[in-house]
């Protein structure tokens, strides 16, 4: 059957309101039972139905005609809604577009928005904690390192959700937002939640299982970490050999104890600005991205080197890379982000530059550009990676 004539065997919609009362409910009671006031007729049946009994073929196409915001509503019209938009968020969350998220370094002073293309905002008041400075994002968790007392928070804005790693090492001064790299991965050995942290141009690693308190950390020697990402797995951390002096990718292990596997390749890495490179995947790629600042153009120009793993080499993709657009900030974690859901199908061009301490994109075919002091990913906020350590 053709797409067209499955849309138009799908059944006819009209709603009725609830023709009794309103019942007064409580937070223990069912949600199926508080939605039934309002009733659905499918004129297919000729007949009435609660709201949980509409075709889940229906369900899903009208689904992913929601905004993110909208989503968050629809999950709360039932019990089975909720159920059916859980089981789906994948592919929702992976059609999403990415949203321009304004926090304050003291969040805990004021709220944090979120907003997408259309200009729709989401208001979150995030949790207080003492003195905690925005430092990074991972999975969707905001990074917050706290001075005083040295300790990192990782927030969830869409859950809620809260990670507490306390008493951070104390050669670990006052970090900024541009040298400081966390990622919060899922244990498989562990069955945990580990966090890592690097300071850019360190030789060392510092990683904390969520729950226990204790901090270990490995050193390394000529080699300087750029930056880590989860990735197919695996953690892999772009490293500058100081011997070779050349950028190198290496697997990083935990178990049983930290060790770092050179990922050995036909071809290296080389960029001039070495300290602008950054770790970008999407999907089955990985990319370094790797920003020059020639003398003859006033805006910068971003270099995007995929790893053919197939060849073990590093082919540079010019300008425009398939169909994915690529979202950076100034907090170093940038995404490719497939378009095909919203963009134009097609390929799509980056151009970019610096303008103070923000990043301004702008890609193929979209009028307007954002500016913004972070990027937040709807298909990363519901998953955190899992890695076999």
């Amino acid at each position: 059957m053709s797409d067209s004539n499955w849309m138009a065997s799908l059944p006819t919609l009209q709603f009725q309101s609830g023709m009794n009362k309103p019942k007064k409910t409580t937070r223990n009671q069912n949600h199926d039972d508080a939605s039934s006031e309002k009733r659905v007729k499918t004129c297919g049946n000729g007949g009435w139905g609660h709201w949980s009994d509409l075709n889940h073929q229906l369900l899903f196409v009208v689904m992913m005609q929601l905004g993110f915001f909208d989503y968050l509503s629809f999950r709360g019209v039932c019990k089975s809604w909720r159920s059916f938009a859980i089981s789906n968020k994948k592919p929702f969350m992976d059609s999403k577009q990415p949203m321009t998220l304004h926090v304050t370094w003291r969040s805990y002073k004021k709220p944090c928005y979120l907003e997408d293309f259309e200009g729709k905002k989401l208001k979150t008041i995030l949790p207080r904690f003492a003195g905690g400075v925005c430092v990074g994002l991972t999975s969707g968790y905001l990074i917050f390192f706290a001075r005083t007392s040295r300790e990192f928070w990782l927030v969830n804005p869409i859950t809620r959700h809260q990670l507490h790693f306390p008493d951070f090492p104390t050669e670990f001064n006052y970090p900024s937002e541009l040298d400081v790299k966390g990622i919060l991965v899922f244990s498989r050995s562990l069955h945990r939640w580990v966090f890592l942290v690097i300071r850019k141009f360190w030789s060392k690693i510092w990683f904390s299982v969520a729950g226990e308190g204790d901090w270990d950390s490995a050193s390394f020697t000529d080699l300087s970490f750029t930056d880590l990402r989860a990735f197919k797995g695996m953690i892999y951390t772009l490293n500058f050999n100081r011997s070779s002096n050349s950028h190198e990718l290496h697997e990083l292990r935990l178990n049983p104890e930290p060790e770092l596997t050179l990922v050995e390749t036909k071809n290296s890495l080389k960029s001039p600005q070495f300290h602008e490179m950054e770790l970008v995947s999407s999907g089955e790629n990985l990319y370094v991205m790797d920003c020059l600042r020639p003398k003859d153009n006033p805006n910068d120009i971003y270099r995007f080197q995929e790893l053919d793993f197939d060849e073990m080499k590093w082919v540079t993709r010019e300008k425009t890379v398939g169909e994915n657009a690529y979202f950076l900030s100034n907090l170093k974690h940038g995404v490719a982000v497939t378009s095909m859901f919203w963009g134009s199908g097609g390929q799509c061009l980056l151009l970019g530059h610096n303008a103070g301490d923000k990043l301004k994109l702008m890609v193929a075919e979209r009028p307007n550009s954002f500016t913004t002091h972070m990027w937040y990913f709807p298909h990363e906020c519901l998953n955190v990676d899992r890695v076999d350590d």
